[in-house]
């Protein structure tokens, strides 16, 4: 678009005061090709915002960047503490000082009967220490007691059949020499010891049964300790 008067020649033309240009286009004819100044707008803003806000970031990375590095190279070294390290030992706590603790056992171990029984004794009360294998708690044992005698006395029984049928089984085969026994007979002596000597060992096994069953009363410690509590009285 040109000016309404032309200027003359080797002049430039004067530009109007609100040119009718896009942003950055050169004047038409001999006019300058210097570009207009933009004109206010919100595109313009918009990008010196955004151009302002990348500078404003890098600038605030680099900085924290920085003050990292900083703070890194400028932190004290760890402090090593001396520690003095004691052995476990039993002494006596004087009684002016006061400690405070918690106390576990090595081995804990609850005690209940192996067989039935009221209570007779108890050997010990709560708090006091006990040797292995010491008695903490027995129960009536009349009954038990019984019970060993009488499988003692099936054993003796059982040894006695059983020393008669050896002693029938030797004379049997002295027969059987002189062919004065039957060879059913002589097999039927050899059984009867068979059968002594397996009646002998079943008494002994009740014997041992019985046994056990007495010492099953007395309740004992099965290491050395201290007695934590007793659930049982006499009577029970």
């Amino acid at each position: 678009m040109k000016p309404t008067n032309p200027a003359p020649a080797g002049r430039a033309a004067p530009v109007s005061r609100r040119p009718r240009l896009r942003l950055g286009a050169p004047v038409s004819g001999r006019a300058s090709r210097a570009s207009s100044p933009p004109a206010p707008g919100r595109p313009l803003r918009w990008t010196l915002a955004a151009l302002i806000g990348l500078a404003a970031m890098g600038c605030g990375d680099a900085e924290s960047t920085e003050r990292s590095d900083s703070a890194a190279s400028t932190a004290p070294p760890p402090t090593r503490v001396r520690v003095q390290v004691e052995k476990v030992r039993l002494a006596k706590l004087d009684g002016s000082e006061r400690v405070t603790g918690t106390a576990r056992a090595y081995h804990r171990a609850t005690l209940t009967a192996e067989t039935q029984g009221r209570v007779l004794s108890r050997a010990v009360i709560p708090g006091a220490a006990v040797a292995e294998n010491g008695l903490l708690v027995e129960l009536e044992s009349s009954r038990q007691t019984l019970e060993v005698r009488r499988t003692e006395a099936a054993l003796a029984n059982a040894r006695t059949v059983l020393r008669h049928a050896e002693r029938e089984l030797d004379r049997g085969e002295q027969l059987l020499a002189r062919n004065a026994l039957s060879t059913q007979q002589h097999d039927d002596l050899k059984l009867a010891v068979d059968r002594a000597r397996s009646e002998l060992a079943l008494a002994e096994v009740a014997r041992d049964t019985a046994k056990r069953a007495l010492a099953d009363t007395k309740i004992r410690a099965p290491f050395a300790g201290t007695v934590d509590s007793l659930a049982v009285d006499v009577g029970d």
